[in-house]
C-alpha cells in the first residue's frame, strides 16, 4: 500500500506522515527531504531554481513509490502533490497497489501562523517568497484524486493537533 498525503505547505503533512509511520513501522520518503539533499549538490539561485528542484524532488519520491510499489513494499509519501500535474504516476501507483489518498487542510489563518512559526528551514525552500504565494494559493482538488482511488481522505487539522 501506498499513503499519498498531500496539501499546502504548513497544514501538517510532515506530523501526520511521521504519525502513521509510527504507528504501522512504514518508511516516510517526503519532498523535502530529497529537495534538500538535491540542493546539497546542486546551485539554486531563486525560487525558480527552487521549484525546478522541487518539481524533481517529487519525481523523484513518485518514480521510488513506483519501485516500492512493484516490490509490494509500503510506504508513505508525502509532498504537496497536485493530482493534475502527476497524473501518469498516480495511474501506474493505482494500477499496482493499494493507494490511500489523504489531503490534509486548514484555515488559511492556522496555515500562515504556522508557516511564520516554523522553525528556520533550509534556505532552498525561499520560504519568505513562498508566504506571499500561500496567501492566495487554492486548495488541492480532492475530486482529482478520486480518479484514482475511492480512498480519499480529507484531515482538517484547524484545531486539532495532527
Amino acid at each position: 500500500m501506498i499513503v499519498l498525503i498531500s496539501g499546502l505547505p504548513a497544514t501538517g503533512k510532515t506530523t501526520l506522515a511521521q504519525t502513521i509511520s509510527q504507528q504501522r513501522a512504514w518508511p516516510v520518503l517526503g519532498k523535502d527531504m530529497v529537495k534538500e539533499e538535491l540542493a546539497a549538490h546542486i546551485a539554486v539561485h531563486d525560487r525558480l531554481d527552487s521549484r525546478r528542484l522541487g518539481i524533481l524532488a517529487e519525481e523523484i519520491l513518485l518514480r521510488v513509490a513506483t519501485v516500492y510499489a512493484e516490490q509490494g513494499l509500503n510506504c508513505i509519501i508525502e509532498s504537496t502533490f497536485r493530482p493534475e500535474f502527476i497524473h501518469d504516476h498516480l495511474s501506474r501507483l493505482a494500477s499496482l497497489t493499494a493507494l490511500s489518498v489523504i489531503v490534509v487542510q486548514c484555515e488559511r489563518e492556522t496555515m500562515l501562523a504556522r508557516f511564520v512559526a516554523r522553525e528556520t528551514r533550509d534556505r532552498v525552500h525561499y520560504d519568505v517568497d513562498v508566504l506571499d504565494e500561500l496567501r492566495s494559493m487554492n486548495e488541492i482538488s480532492v475530486e482529482l484524486f478520486k480518479a484514482y482511488t475511492e480512498d480519499v481522505t480529507i484531515k482538517n487539522t484547524s484545531t486539532a493537533e495532527v
